[in-house]
């Protein structure tokens, strides 16, 4: 960093913490080498993250397939888990009938039912209507 006057070192130096300088200072032994050192650690901090950049692409691509995969087999599983509780519901068992007044809190009585079993993601805040 010949570059740099000894104001900007001074400019750079009081932007870094005093434990950062006293870091880099213990490793390069003067503050213009410090100051020198720090930038060539933000230099190679940039190029890592576009190196990073391009491997968590590639990690994405590559797992697409597995990833929708896995979302199909959670959504066939929670079908499968709505049919239960709609099977296996207290009312539908007993085959109540309900009139317009109750028809409130039985909405209710389904929706804390039905968010005990759901587990898995929801498609829709509403438990489905039998």
């Amino acid at each position: 960093m010949k570059h740099l006057t000894d104001e900007e070192i001074t400019a750079v130096a009081a932007l870094l913490s005093g434990e950062c300088l006293g870091t880099f200072q213990a490793m390069a032994g003067s503050t213009r080498a410090a100051v020198a050192l720090h930038q060539e650690m933000l230099q190679l901090a940039g190029a890592l993250m576009s190196v990073t950049a391009v491997v968590e692409i590639a990690l994405r691509k590559l797992l697409k397939p597995e990833h929708a995969a896995l979302e199909n087999q959670a959504h066939a599983l929670q079908i499968r888990l709505d049919a239960f509780v709609r099977a296996n519901h207290p009312c539908a068992k007993h085959g109540h009938m309900h009139s317009r007044a109750f028809r409130t809190p039985l909405r209710e009585h389904r929706r804390t039912c039905a968010d005990a079993t759901h587990s898995l993601k929801p498609r829709s805040p509403d438990p489905p209507r039998s």
